[in-house]
């Protein structure tokens, strides 16, 4: 299992337009082969900020993932938008239910 979780950072300002594109890249991912859970969501106490949560079956699924089409049109749209980013992949997790 691989896991990349993180924060993006965003100009407040144009934090719909940040969703909007995130709401169909998020869409799209879901039906990616190998994508077991891929999950934006928004900080309470930042406008700006979002987190970044995605869980693959594979190193193959996230390859596949980075060149899908639907990543370049994501990059695109929020190109100047983006302050910063921090992901973190994890390789080899294994899980259990913990709630």
């Amino acid at each position: 299992m691989i896991l990349l979780s993180g924060t993006i950072d965003v100009d407040p300002d144009q934090r719909e337009a940040f969703i909007e594109a995130a709401r169909t890249l998020q869409s799209k991912t879901r039906e990616e082969a190998g994508c077991e859970g891929y999950a934006f969501t928004a900080a309470l106490d930042d406008p700006g900020r979002f987190y970044v949560s995605e869980r693959w079956s594979d190193e193959d699924a996230v390859a596949s993932h980075a060149a899908a089409p639907h990543m370049a049109d994501f990059f695109a749209a929020v190109g100047g938008l983006v302050r910063g980013a921090d992901i973190t992949k994890y390789t080899g997790a294994t899980g259990e239910k913990f709630m």
